[in-house]
């Protein structure tokens, strides 16, 4: 399945949807106390496919996900910031242009592993950190 087809985007809206209906285990996980102290100090935090729950933790002031789906959650959840519908493998942002980019809630979503691999080069290339 290709990354940029209807149906995988199609699968990843149901999935944003089903885990936003138990988001309080997503908020528990142990993993942010690991990833939030990577953000304390930035200004521009991006949040790569973390749908509604990461962007939030990690106070992201940009984010990005493949689903239009979750910019409708951010915004029940009073989330202030810039949201773009764009791949992980083909982030919008110039080289370097975030503090921090963070994507912990993509890779076990990706079809090939080739997509994993794109995804660590991009996030690395948008962040400074």
């Amino acid at each position: 399945m290709k990354i940029n087809s209807k149906e995988y985007i199609d699968e990843n809206s149901d999935v944003v949807a089903r885990n936003l209906k138990n988001r309080k285990g997503l908020e528990q996980n142990p993993r942010w106390k690991i990833i939030v102290p990577f953000t304390i100090g930035c200004k521009t935090i991006l949040s790569v496919g973390g749908a509604a729950v990461e962007p939030l933790i990690i106070n992201a002031t940009h984010v990005i996900d493949i689903t239009p789906v979750t910019l409708h959650y951010l915004n029940l959840r009073k989330w202030k910031g810039h949201f773009r519908v764009a791949s992980c493998t083909n982030i919008p942002a110039p080289n370097k242009y975030f503090d921090v980019a963070i994507c912990s809630e993509v890779i076990e979503h990706l079809p090939e592993l080739q997509d994993v691999v794109d995804t660590f080069e991009e996030v690395d290339r948008v962040s400074k950190k």
